[in-house]
């Protein structure tokens, strides 16, 4: 739900967007793109970043020796995420392209990426562009590859939930507000990850268990 909004929000001024969703995840994401960074990312990998954003995870991992290709559909967010490569001289290991997730089957060939990274992004996309995002991700990672999502879910506890609810029912507010609709947390998504062809490696769960970061490996049972 908050990273919906705010994204949403921040993107009329993309500058502030980082340090806007930083606050409102309470200093998670950022620990969270330098785990993926550390511990999934190696020197040499081909990295596909959905929802790229402003860039910062894909300078990271561009400044691990990462070959890193970021998609995003927004341009404003590109833009700063195009200066900022340029700002740290890593500009000749990151591409940007402003696509939708559709840009997927256009753009990647069949297992061409070692890696598939994206935070706070599959919860923008309907039921729907989450099953093809999923599928496409098979079908563009190689043999073992990783997919690393990091995003907002719903709790599974009832305990938790309730108490997620009221820290963070102000934000539903703000969401009808500037978007006049009401929007929902991640519900199955390692489910529906696995359901795609993906075994699930680990998941790590934040805050009530409303955030949660899921490393899944492409799955092999086809022989592919």
């Amino acid at each position: 739900m908050f990273s919906f909004v705010f994204m949403k929000v921040l993107e009329s001024t993309p500058t502030r967007y980082d340090w806007g969703i930083n606050f409102f995840s309470m200093g998670r994401i950022d620990a969270i793109k330098r785990r993926i960074t550390d511990e999934y990312i190696q020197s040499g990998d081909t990295v596909l970043d959905i929802g790229c954003g402003t860039g910062t995870l894909a300078i990271m991992m561009a400044k691990k020796g990462a070959r890193v290709r970021g998609i995003d559909i927004s341009k404003p967010m590109l833009a700063v995420a195009g200066e900022r490569i340029d700002e740290t001289g890593v500009r000749e290991h990151v591409e940007l392209m402003e696509t939708s997730i559709v840009g997927l089957a256009r753009h990647f060939e069949d297992d061409s990426v070692d890696k598939i990274v994206s935070t706070l992004a599959f919860s923008e996309l309907s039921s729907d562009e989450r099953q093809y995002a999923l599928e496409e991700s098979r079908r563009i990672l190689r043999k073992d590859g990783l997919l690393i999502i990091a995003d907002e879910v719903r709790p599974e506890s009832v305990l938790n939930r309730f108490l997620y609810f009221m820290v963070r029912w102000p934000v539903a507010v703000l969401t009808f507000l500037f978007v006049q609709t009401t929007l929902h947390s991640l519900k199955g998504l390692k489910e529906d990850i696995s359901k795609a062809g993906f075994q699930v490696v680990s998941s790590q769960s934040q805050f009530l268990g409303a955030f949660e970061t899921i490393v899944a490996r492409r799955a092999c049972n086809d022989g592919s």
